[in-house]
């Protein structure tokens, strides 16, 4: 990935609506996330080592 691509992107702010948070399968949940001021998203994550990682995000419906 372009060096530059990879400075954007850390600088875009995501907030984590907690309340959201839904689990969907032992290893699985999904958030609500609003990204630098943008509409609400949807976050699919994925517990991995003990930690969540996001696996895909889609505009919230």
């Amino acid at each position: 990935m372009d060096p530059a691509t990879i400075t954007e992107l850390n600088a875009v702010r995501v907030t984590f609506e907690v309340a959201t948070f839904k689990p969907t399968g032992d290893t699985t949940a999904t958030v609500k996330a609003d990204v630098a001021g943008t509409a609400p998203w949807l976050v699919t994550l994925v517990l991995t080592d003990g930690k969540w990682k996001v696996s895909t995000t889609e505009p919230a419906s």
